[in-house]
Order: structure tokens, then C-alpha cells, then sequence
């Protein structure tokens, strides 16, 4: 059998916050986004065709992931110190599994662990509203690999 590749892009937008015992942001230095894949689950749905003209094949792997963010700045002081904050976000894709002549084989090769998922961050904005919040557009995508 040869190998099944699908992938999934999409973005999220988060409003976030300086905390309080941090000083506030003059200048962002860097941004940097490691996700992780924390769990996944395989789940029978509908065949057929999604409203957005998707061919939906009864297999879907429901996977979430751990964002953990660490975001380095400027501070909005005398001193102009270099400050860094932390964040974790949760974030779950949906990925529509390839068809196969067998679909049962698709879901062996994923009940064994014989697959990898790769997350990863395409690209990431990040706008500062005032000293003290910014938002953040992050477009993330994952490959499926099974073997």
C-alpha cells in the first residue's frame, strides 16, 4: 500500500494581555509558537459533500493541540527592558481522512500508530492595540502522514 497524505490549514485570532505584574509593550523583539499535538481521536461521520464543496469520506481524525507561545518584548519604560511572557492555548483541527479502496486499512494504520501528525505555524501577526494588550492571527497548519 502506498502512503496517505491529507493536511489542514487554519487561523485563529487571540486578544491577549500584558499581565499585570508585567510592564507594558513598547516594541514586540520576537514571537515564537512550538504547537504540539496532546491527543487525537479517530471518528466515523457522513459521506458525501461538505457546504464548502469538500468531499467528506467518513473518516475524520479529531486532533488537539497544545500552543505554547513565548512572546519577547520591549517594555514601555525609562529603562526599555527586555521582558518575556508565556502562553498556552488549546487548539483543535478536524482532518477529513483520505479514502482508500479499503477504508477499514485507513483505520488500522491509525488504531496502530502507524501515522504522524506534524503541526506546525505558518505564519503569525501580531498587531499592539495599547501598552497593555495586542492581537495576535496565526495560521496553523497540519500534514497526516500514514505509512
Amino acid at each position: 500500500m502506498s502512503a496517505v497524505h491529507c493536511s489542514k490549514e487554519d487561523t485563529f485570532f487571540e486578544h491577549l494581555c500584558i499581565p499585570s505584574h508585567k510592564p507594558p509593550i513598547l516594541k514586540l523583539v520576537k514571537c515564537e509558537i512550538i504547537p504540539e499535538v496532546s491527543e487525537y481521536k479517530l471518528v466515523d461521520t457522513l459521506h458525501g459533500r461538505s457546504f464548502e464543496g469538500e468531499i467528506l469520506t467518513g473518516i475524520n481524525l479529531i486532533v488537539l493541540l497544545t500552543l505554547n507561545e513565548e512572546m519577547t518584548y520591549i517594555s514601555d519604560t525609562v529603562a526599555q527592558t527586555i521582558h518575556a511572557i508565556h502562553y498556552t492555548f488549546l487548539k483543535t483541527i478536524i482532518l477529513n481522512v483520505p479514502e482508500l479502496p479499503d477504508p477499514a486499512t485507513i483505520k488500522q494504520l491509525i488504531q496502530t500508530g502507524h501515522f504522524t501528525l506534524t503541526p506546525s505555524i505558518t505564519s503569525t501577526h501580531t498587531h499592539i492595540k495599547s501598552p497593555t494588550y495586542f492581537d495576535q492571527n496565526v495560521l496553523l497548519s497540519l500534514d497526516f502522514h500514514a505509512h
